[in-house]
């Protein structure tokens, strides 16, 4: 043992290299050479391998040696001196996939071409991941799949006839370090993407070190600015993620002029528009003269909530037709101050059950008149549910605004009655 090798907490004194061909070489090969050296006999010009599948994985299975295993033999048993046994424990199978699609899963970081910011997102194939895309996982691109039970028990929480069981969460570090190695941390973000129509598929992030001169931080031309990206691929039923890290570094000088700054909300105000005609369509008259738009009207019914001081149950008022219900959300802060909640970020829902006690669940509307930095949440019921609704017992009608987990499980935000 004169050159041993120190591997996870053991000495070893031989190991093994394994070496497998390329199976994208294989399949476009037509190399007498490779053939001779695989011993694979030629047919018909062209190598048997060939036509190789790509998604055979190689697979092999090994004993670890184990400590202390190794039992000297003597006598007759023995040929030689210091020969022996070695005994092994219990066998371990691994596989290698030549080719899995969660290959095709990576990221792309980098600066803009008009600059003042710099671009990341999750990529498929090289270009960014849509809503198409994952829309197809699991049904024309095969991926991880967990068990039937854990994804039954997880829709079933969720309470969704559809749904989407990947999503990708974004991770930046933004570090600035000067040529002395002294360093500071700019910003940590974290944001979550899913996979709705109309969701966006690439994300912005653009620094401002000026917010750190302010704070007393001396900043110069000299310092570098790194950030360090990761990007996973989330199934929200088990967790199981697929990862990708990715950095890139750039002169600090180029942000230095940018004299931004984040936004606020402290002094903003509600701005409310009631009874909104909305725009439907447009449409060509008969008679060519250009186009005429139709308008129809859309009336609300709204009611404030202030979490901190909320004492009894509301009763809200279910017309008898389809229609708009929006609350509004507040809470009083530590000096007494009234603010408007925020509710970014957050998928929410309107929960009930009908007389047979099976849930109902109705999403908000994300529409033009439901500002959620405002706390405004807004449900349209339709005549279905209402007819589901009013054959509830009156004991029984109790409604919950409730808001979905990552892992699709359901907290409820406030419960009010209904009449």
């Amino acid at each position: 043992m004169t050159r041993p090798l120190f591997f996870s907490n053991r000495v070893y004194d031989k190991y093994i290299e394994l070496e497998f061909p390329s199976a994208q070489f294989l399949t476009h090969s037509n190399s007498s050479a490779l053939a001779a050296a695989l011993g694979v006999k030629e047919g018909a010009g062209s190598l048997r391998l060939a036509y190789a599948d790509l998604y055979q994985d190689v697979y092999t299975e090994h004993s670890d040696v184990m400590t202390g295993g190794f039992a000297a033999l003597s006598g007759k048993a023995a040929p030689k001196a210091r020969t022996g046994e070695f005994g092994t424990g219990n066998a371990v199978s691994t596989s290698l996939p030549l080719a899995a699609n969660t290959d095709r899963f990576n990221l792309y970081i980098g600066e803009s071409p008009k600059g003042g910011y710099i671009e990341y997102y999750g990529t498929w194939d090289g270009k960014a991941l849509t809503p198409a895309v994952v829309n197809r996982f699991n049904v024309t691109i095969p991926l991880y799949t967990p068990s039937k039970s854990a994804y039954d028990a997880a829709k079933a929480s969720a309470g969704l006839d559809e749904w989407q069981t990947w999503y990708v969460q974004h991770g930046l570090k933004v570090t600035l370090v000067n040529q002395d190695g002294e360093n500071v941390v700019l910003d940590n973000i974290v944001n979550t993407q899913y996979f709705g129509d109309g969701s966006p598929t690439r994300f912005f992030y653009r620094p401002i070190p000026s917010r750190l001169t302010e704070s007393g931080i001396k900043l110069s031309d000299d310092w570098i600015m790194t950030v360090e990206y990761e990007c996973s691929l989330v199934n929200v039923v088990d967790g199981s993620k697929v990862t990708r890290t990715g950095s890139m570094s750039t002169d600090l000088s180029k942000y230095m002029s940018d004299t931004g700054s984040d936004l606020g909300f402290s002094d903003t105000f509600t701005y409310k528009i009631f009874n909104r005609i909305n725009n439907v369509k447009q449409e060509l008259t008969t008679a060519g003269n250009g186009p005429s738009v139709k308008y129809t009207k859309v009336f609300y019914d709204s009611t404030t909530v202030n979490l901190s001081g909320n004492t009894g149950l509301y009763t809200m008022t279910l017309a008898n037709s389809p229609k708009n219900y929006k609350f509004t959300f507040t809470q009083d802060d530590s000096d007494g101050a009234t603010k408007y909640m925020n509710f970014t970020g957050s998928y929410y829902k309107l929960y009930s059950r009908d007389k047979d006690g099976k849930d109902i669940y109705i999403d908000a509307t994300y529409s033009d008149n439901m500002n959620t930095i405002m706390g405004e949440l807004e449900f349209y019921i339709p005549q279905t549910m209402i007819k589901r609704l009013k054959a509830v017992p009156v004991e029984n009608r109790f409604m919950d605004i409730v808001v979905v987990n990552q892992d699709n499980t359901i907290s409820t935000l406030y419960e009010f009655t209904y009449s």
